[in-house]
């Protein structure tokens, strides 16, 4: 065990954090090695782009200034047309006076002006300024077309998994997969008691590994449910009313806004983050917490609030006393401050809740938790204890993007690339710490290393099912997307059969059709009248899809991928990551699997032009297939049926104008 690990935030302080930094760098300054990319060149060219785009953005100033003093002569000339025409007319109709003379040689002196200036003088500026314009955008052009040709050998060498390498690296303690393969499935799954996901589920990123052989599992899901959602529409009522007063009797008008509601269900999606540990220490231990915003409390918050969190305790440990059930019981621990912050209170199993937090666990926790000097998140995180697995669910996590797409280091400035590179890795490395620190901040997680596992069945399946969604992620939603569907696809796999080093499953594909509804719901008026209000909302009808897909273990780097020959695959559907080819729809995967598994770099040096273009086929190929990207999701009306059904008021929900929110 590593003895910065011993106390993680301390560690993190004085330790990983420049360490990584360093691990970062040195990386970096490899790949451009290896690419041999001329960095002072493309430092010249794109301090040339950016004086360039500086003449360009003055040009565009002056053109949108040429373009408002345009705009002004216009509306002058319009106004000196209204202004004569007007002048004329009344003069015509009304009789001649010395004001509408003054109007109207006043509307033919703006004419003049306004039709003068444009055609001599504005027409041409414009038309110089537009050319200026464009010759500087084309220059431009030319120069991030230079720049991409100076980093394409760079840009080709960035990886998948880069943050993970990083990661090792720094802590040589942590054991990081390179993917989330059948075995530690089975593993996780037989003696900690791991799951599937659920239905309702679907894996679009995972990261598995071990810390002193006890193993852990970092995933990205995305969740559908089915929520109650308010459909509304709003129509304005006009009335009279006649009063009398010591004057007569007065018309009094009167309108009124009648808003009618409709609650249906509809499908919500979201995305879930969240690390799975597994260990044996407290195997009969079960416990929750939540997070407080005790690091932004003061010394004085924070004691106000222990000492009104120990009064809940102790009214919940008399209460425990009193009651026969087992599953109340309650004693209080002996340290307050822990206790109220850390929580943890619903535990079945005091002896091994105190094994667990000894005084070092207490103190390193309160750390993480108070950490006013935000070297890490503080107190962001669920801690969710099962028995042998733990959660980690923090607020951080949620934001960051753990998959480290090489596109998303790829450019043509090296200077920007070098900065993005070391602050998207340095923000991946710090998330994940902390995600592992409520871990690493119990030494009995540390000291208690996993016994030998013993595989009770042949493992004929290279990955798991886990990676199968991911992969399936991978791909563009439209090829998989069943009949008529509206909302984005969740999916699940079943495995079929493995040949070598490639799995062949089913997807299934699970989404929702819709169609249109409206329902006419009645209100009273203040006019004392009944009307009737359409509300027009969508119904939802499961549907699914099955597809075979593929996926080969070749382990190739995305380099050495993208340089191969895949003439075999070149007509179908493929993602790459990880070292991991997926194809979709393939029947005779397994009768390519030899040829695949054996395509290498040919050696014919670095052909400049047919690195731009992989690159270029690369980064459309992530454009249309990006996955998995919905969330608060509304469904694209274009999609579903015009024809709408009316549905009777007596066979809908309805509700008070005094809700009128999504739940």
């Amino acid at each position: 065990m590593d003895e910065e690990l011993l106390e993680p935030l301390e560690g993190y302080k004085s330790y990983y954090k420049d360490k990584f930094k360093e691990v970062a760098k040195e990386y970096f300054d490899k790949l451009k090695e290896d690419s041999k990319v001329d960095v002072e060149a493309n430092i010249e060219t794109n301090k040339k782009l950016k004086a360039k785009k500086a003449e360009l953005d003055a040009l565009k100033k002056r053109l949108d200034g040429s373009k408002g003093v345009n705009t002004f002569l216009t509306v002058l000339l319009i106004g000196g047309i209204i202004l004569a025409v007007g002048s004329i007319f009344f003069m015509a109709t009304a009789g001649y006076t010395v004001y509408k003379l003054i109007a109207l040689i006043l509307g033919i002196i703006f004419i003049v002006i306004s039709v003068l200036i444009k055609t001599l003088v504005m027409k041409k500026k414009l038309q110089e300024l537009k050319e200026k314009v464009n010759k500087k955008i084309d220059e431009c052009n030319l120069l991030i077309n230079e720049a991409k040709k100076q980093m394409a050998p760079l840009n080709a060498l960035f990886d998948w998994n880069i943050p993970v390498i990083l990661t090792k690296k720094t802590i040589p303690t942590l054991e990081i997969d390179q993917f989330f393969d059948a075995k530690k499935y089975v593993y996780l799954n037989q003696k900690y008691g791991l799951t599937n996901n659920d239905k309702n589920r679907s894996t679009v990123y995972c990261q598995s590994g071990t810390i002193l052989g006890n193993p852990f599992l970092i995933c990205k899901d995305y969740i559908t449910s089915m929520v109650r959602k308010t459909y509304s529409n709003s129509i304005t009522i006009h009335w009279t009313t006649r009063i009398h007063t010591k004057d007569g009797t007065r018309t009094i008008h009167h309108s009124q806004i009648l808003t009618g509601y409709v609650y249906r269900m509809a499908p919500s999606y979201r995305y879930s983050t969240y690390l799975v540990y597994g260990n044996e220490a407290a195997p009969k231990l079960s416990f929750s917490r939540f997070p407080t915003d005790v690091e932004n409390m003061n010394d004085k918050q924070i004691e106000k609030f222990v000492k009104k969190e120990v009064k809940k305790l102790d009214k919940k440990e008399s209460k425990s006393l009193t009651d026969k059930d087992p599953n109340t019981n309650y004693s209080r621990f002996g340290n307050d401050e822990f206790e109220a912050i850390f929580g943890g209170t619903n535990r079945n199993n005091d002896v091994e809740y105190n094994l667990l937090f000894t005084p070092l666990a207490q103190s390193n926790i309160l750390k993480l938790l108070k950490d006013k000097e935000k070297i890490g998140y503080g107190d962001d995180f669920i801690f969710d204890k099962r028995k042998c697995l733990n959660y980690v669910k923090s607020a951080h996590s949620q934001d960051i993007d753990y998959s480290a797409k090489p596109t998303n280091f790829m450019g043509y400035d090296i200077i920007d690339m070098e900065d993005f590179f070391m602050e998207y890795n340095s923000e991946w490395f710090k998330s994940f710490y902390f995600d592992l620190a409520p871990i690493l901040s119990i030494p009995l997680y540390q000291s208690h290393k996993s016994k030998e596992f013993i595989y009770k069945e042949d493992i004929l399946a290279n990955l798991s099912s886990y990676e199968y969604e991911v992969m399936a992620n991978g791909f563009d939603p439209k090829l998989l997307k069943p009949e008529d569907a509206c909302t984005p696809n969740i999916y699940k796999t079943e495995y079929i059969k493995t040949k070598g080093n490639t799995d062949e499953f089913n997807v299934t594909a699970y989404a929702y059709r819709g169609e249109r509804r409206v329902t006419y719901v009645t209100k009273l008026g203040g006019d004392g009248h009944l009307h009737t209000i359409p509300v027009r909302w969508i119904e939802y009808f499961p549907v699914e899809k099955e597809t075979k897909m593929s996926i080969n273990k070749n382990n190739q780097s995305r380099y050495e991928f993208n340089s191969a020959d895949h003439s075999k695959l070149a007509n179908l559907n493929t993602h790459f990551e990880r070292g991991l080819i997926g194809i979709l729809g393939y029947q005779a995967m397994f009768d390519a699997d030899e040829a695949i598994g054996s395509t290498v770099v040919k050696e014919e040096g670095f052909n400049l032009e047919k690195t731009i273009a992989d690159l270029e086929r690369e980064l459309d190929r992530i454009d249309n297939n990006q996955g998995t990207d919905e969330e608060g999701f509304s469904p694209n009306e274009d999609e579903l049926p015009k024809e709408e059904k009316e549905v009777s008021a007596d066979d809908i929900e309805t509700a008070s104008d005094s809700s009128d929110s999504d739940e």
